[in-house]
């Protein structure tokens, strides 16, 4: 009977312990036809729908817990659309991991999260991040929590369960990137390789920003550079916290929600002020009413920014800000897009050429602020305007690097031409020197042969060595001459020194110039015939044609162009007088002789004062080599131009051109 009891109860305590076994089966090893298959420990994204629920309770996170009543959803999602009154939120999800257990830790990456949450695995908390304060930047953050392998079955089922608050009213859950479970250092990695490009573009645009700046500091007239280093800088602040390096290097300031907001307010408004700055009139009398609009306006949104950046320093409320950033400043970045965009276009169809490609540029960064601003409406991808202001800011650099490599070499050839003209200079120096030189020479002598002449001629009379009265009258002739000679000599040095100074007296009258050419034949024809040569008039001009001048000056240069030729030119010889129509309303004057002429080494110092070229062709005594270089100041004076023509075979052929101011068409 004893033995039959102790059967019974050993029976009994086999029963209890299978039970007990089996309720331990039933909470870690048991079967959930939602549950998830991890297939790839190096990394699997966790696609399938989980459990939600808006109540907040502690044994949520139990895996005992009975959740078959609650809604599902997908992760990522925004909550907030389909729950507005969200406040807090639990998640549940039941995973199978496989047998073969892998070498390294595995780790749960999470989404971006608005903005604080407790992760549980299997009912053991594995970490909590994030406050539910808006005032912070919690919401922009990626969780990746390590899971411990003991809290772990493998070749079992495991319950993930994340308790998340609400911090942003348009914000709830996982509202961005799946959750996926990995190797924890292989996740790691895979963020700061996703996060290298938005750290590199923050870089850029910072750099890009200080570089424009410290340009605008050098040459403050360049207003363009200040607001657009502004804005770069201000895109670059912008960028930097909206990634995740902030996290990964452990650098979190209680200034990091200041500088984010003021960065923001400032993007639109700098690229605004900096497409009116790069484009408007320079002319500021000429600008049209869009532009000064279109300033009004960029003043404005200046205004704006500063206003709200000052407030934001003095005033901490939470709704306040999340209505500043999310609908104020969100709606004055689309409707100034917009404005910057009509503007652009309005100075391209107005004839802007002049930075074509800019405009393009800066029209292609405004289009995508508009798209930031609808971007999560529409399921876009995050940040279009980083890579739209990217575009325009690498297509400004290549602009203003090409403008700057063509200013170069511009200041290249203008250097080479100053070194030409510098040694041009030099030469034309050099030249004066020697003509000054020779010109006091010149003086000395032609002064000094009459004056000695005089002297010499007064002493003997002074003396009584001439008695005869003849004789005496010769001598006093003789001076007489030597000092008529000296006196057109002064009186040439003064002319050609007021005419040099352009103080010349020029009366400038409409000249029939037919006419005027055969009045100087007409009065000269005589004298040089009377020395043995031949003048001729040649005129072959339309009628009515007319110049500009001073026609007493004009004849004086005809006659020292006509006396210079009569004087090296034997007799027997001839002088012609030519006057033409040349190309561009232009007529061309000659006076050409058959006489000596002139030695090509002397052609380029004709027309220099006192320059005789050879001196075997002048007597000194009547001749002071002033004539022509007075007759060059006189033709200068009426726009023209003189010179020697070295194709002729004999003689020498001085060459005018004047302007015509009047010719009758036929």
């Amino acid at each position: 009977m004893r033995l039959k009891h102790s059967r019974t109860f050993f029976i009994l305590l086999c029963l209890f312990f299978v039970g007990l076994g089996g309720a331990v089966c039933d909470a870690q090893g048991q079967e959930h036809p939602e549950a998830e298959r991890v297939t790839d420990y190096s990394r699997t994204i966790l696609r399938g729908d989980w459990k939600i629920s808006q109540e907040d309770q502690a044994e949520y996170k139990d895996t005992n817990y009975d959740d078959s009543a609650w809604q599902t959803t997908e992760v990522p999602s925004n909550l907030a659309d389909s729950l507005p009154n969200l406040r807090t939120v639990w998640y549940r999800k039941w995973i199978y991991l496989p047998a073969d257990k892998p070498l390294y830790n595995l780790a749960l990456r999470l989404g971006k999260i608005a903005t604080a949450e407790e992760v549980f695995i299997n009912g053991y908390s594995i970490g909590r991040s994030g406050i539910v304060e808006t005032m912070s930047l919690n919401h922009q953050k990626i969780r990746i929590y390590q899971l411990p392998d003991s809290r772990l079955h493998f070749g079992g089922y495991n319950l993930i369960a994340v308790r998340v608050q609400a911090g942003f009213y348009d914000l709830g859950g996982i509202y961005n990137d799946p959750v996926c479970i990995g190797d924890y250092v292989s996740l790691i990695k895979e963020l700061i390789r996703s996060e290298d490009t938005a750290l590199v573009f923050s870089g850029i645009y910072f750099l890009i920003g200080m570089a424009a700046l410290a340009f605008y500091l050098k040459q403050k007239r360049e207003k363009d550079q200040l607001y657009f280093g502004l804005g770069c800088i201000s895109i670059g602040v912008y960028t930097y916290y909206t990634t995740q390096w902030r996290y990964i290097v452990g650098i979190e300031g209680p200034w990091d929600v200041v500088l984010f907001h003021i960065a923001s307010f400032f993007i639109v408004p700098a690229f605004t002020r900096f497409a009116y700055e790069r484009f408007r009139n320079p002319d500021r009398s000429k600008e049209s009413r869009s532009e000064k609009l279109f300033e009004a306006y960029s003043n404005a949104t200046l205004f704006c920014a500063v206003f709200m950046s000052l407030l934001l320093l003095a005033y901490h409320d939470v709704q306040f800000w999340r209505f500043a950033e999310n609908m104020f400043n969100k709606a004055l970045q689309l409707f100034t897009s917009c404005i910057g965009m009509v503007y652009l276009t309005y100075k391209l169809m107005q004839g802007q050429k002049e930075g074509r490609v800019i405009i393009f540029a800066a029209c292609i960064a405004m289009f995508s602020g508009i798209m930031e601003v609808v971007a999560a409406d529409l399921k876009l991808p995050p940040n279009p305007s980083m890579w739209g202001l990217m575009v325009f800011v690498l297509i400004s650099i290549w602009e203003l690097a090409n403008r700057f490599f063509r200013l170069q070499h511009e200041v290249e050839e203008y250097s080479l031409g100053l070194e030409k003209m510098v040694e041009r200079r030099t030469e034309q120096l050099q030249k004066m020197e020697t003509a000054r030189r020779r010109l006091l020479a010149n003086i000395s002598h032609d002064l000094r042969t009459p004056v000695t002449s005089v002297l010499g001629h007064a002493e003997l009379l002074l003396e009584g060595i001439i008695e005869s009265p003849a004789t005496q009258r010769s001598y006093l002739q003789r001076i007489h001459t030597k000092m008529l000679g000296l006196n057109r000599l002064i009186q040439e040095l003064f002319e050609l020194s007021k005419m040099e100074a352009q103080q010349g007296r020029f009366e400038m009258k409409p000249i029939a110039l037919a006419e005027l050419v055969e009045t100087i034949f007409q009065n000269h024809v005589f004298d040089v015939e009377h020395a043995g040569v031949v003048l001729t008039c040649k005129v072959d001009l339309p009628q009515g044609c007319q110049v500009s001048g001073d026609a007493e000056r004009l004849e004086q240069a005809f006659l020292n162009l006509i006396s210079n030729a009569t004087a090296h030119t034997d007799a027997g010889g001839q002088i012609e007088i030519s006057a033409a129509l040349a190309a561009q309303d232009r007529v061309l004057l000659k006076v050409a002789d058959t006489g000596v002429g002139i030695l090509p080494e002397h052609v380029e110092n004709i027309f220099e004062r006192f320059y005789r070229g050879n001196e075997a062709r002048t007597n000194p005594a009547e001749h002071s080599g002033l004539g022509l270089a007075i007759t060059k100041e006189i033709i200068m004076a009426h726009q023209g131009e003189i010179w020697v023509d070295t194709g002729v075979e004999k003689g020498c052929t001085i060459c005018i051109t004047l302007p015509c101011s009047q010719i009758e068409k036929v």
